[in-house]
C-alpha cells in the first residue's frame, strides 16, 4: 500500500530518466561586461510594500514564545542545530554529521596523558555535511547580532568547498541566526555567491537583512528547533 510520506519529506522533480536537474547557476551563469553576477531572485524584496506569506509567518513567529522560554536557556546555535539533526535522523528524514573543529595539542600532562593546553585549528570545509533523502547537503551555521552580516565571518575555503559541492549536484547553504530578531534564515549558496562576488569586485564587504529574500526566513515549527528541511525543498523548487 502507498502510504502518505512522513512530514518533512523532500520532493524532488525528476525527468524522464529519473535524474535531477543541475543546480541553478552551475551551468547557466550569465555575467555582465564587468564579470558581475546577476542578483538571485528575491534579493531586495524586503523593501517592497507587499509582504510575502513567509515573511508574515516570520513576523507571527517573533510574537510567539522564544527559544529561551521553551527550556532552551543558554543553548547555543550549534546545540539547536544538533538537536534538530537528531530529530531528523530519528524520523528517517536526514543524516547530517557535525564536522569537528581540529585541535592541535600544545601541552600534555605526562601522568594523566590529558591535554592541558591546545589551540583550535581552522576548518577546511563546513560545519555540517550529510544527506537528505538521497540528496547530498552541506551547510554552515552562523550567528549575527545586527542587521548587517560581515562577510569576514565566512572563509574563502568554505565558499570554494560549497562551489565544488554544488558542482557535484549537492545543495549548499548557510543557516544564520539573527539573535536580535530571534529568527533563523536560510541563505542559499547562490545568494551567498552574489554577495561574495560583489565584495570581490569592490562592493560592500557585507550584506544587510533587508537585501535578503524574506521567503527564506525559517518559520517556527512545533517540536523542531531549526526546521530547515522545508527551506531545502524551496531551494530545490526555485532551481527548476
Amino acid at each position: 500500500r502507498k502510504g502518505k510520506p512522513p512530514a518533512g519529506t523532500v520532493k524532488r522533480k525528476q525527468g524522464k530518466t529519473g535524474g535531477r536537474k543541475p543546480p541553478a547557476g552551475t551551468v547557466k551563469r550569465k555575467q555582465g561586461k564587468t564579470g558581475g553576477r546577476k542578483p538571485p531572485a528575491g534579493i531586495g524584496k524586503a523593501k517592497c510594500g507587499r509582504k510575502s506569506e513567509s515573511l508574515r509567518e516570520g513576523e507571527k513567529s517573533r510574537q510567539m514564545a522564544t527559544w529561551n522560554s521553551r527550556g532552551l536557556r543558554g543553548s547555543t546555535l550549534e546545540e539547536l542545530v544538533n538537536r534538530t539533526n537528531e530529530i531528523y535522523m530519528e524520523n528517517g528524514l536526514a543524516l547530517i554529521q557535525k564536522i569537528p573543529t581540529p585541535i592541535t595539542p600544545v601541552t600534555i600532562d605526562k601522568e594523566s596523558r590529558h591535554i592541558t593546553l591546545a589551540y583550535f585549528g581552522q576548518k577546511s570545509t563546513v560545519d555540517y555535511i550529510g544527506a537528505v533523502q538521497g540528496l547530498p547537503v552541506c551547510f554552515d551555521a552562523k550567528e549575527c547580532a545586527a542587521d548587517t552580516f560581515a562577510l569576514q565571518n565566512i572563509h574563502e575555503h568554505q565558499v570554494e568547498f560549497m562551489r565544488q559541492f554544488e558542482k557535484q549536484g549537492g545543495i549548499s547553504f548557510f543557516l544564520i541566526y539573527y539573535t536580535h530578531k530571534d529568527l533563523f534564515y536560510y541563505l542559499p549558496y547562490e545568494m551567498l555567491r552574489y554577495f561574495w562576488d560583489r565584495a570581490r569586485e569592490g562592493g560592500r564587504k557585507s550584506f544587510r537583512f533587508e537585501e535578503l529574500n524574506p521567503e527564506y526566513v525559517i518559520p517556527r515549527k512545533g517540536g523542531i528547533f531549526v526546521p530547515y528541511l522545508d527551506m531545502i525543498q524551496k531551494d530545490l523548487d526555485d532551481r527548476e
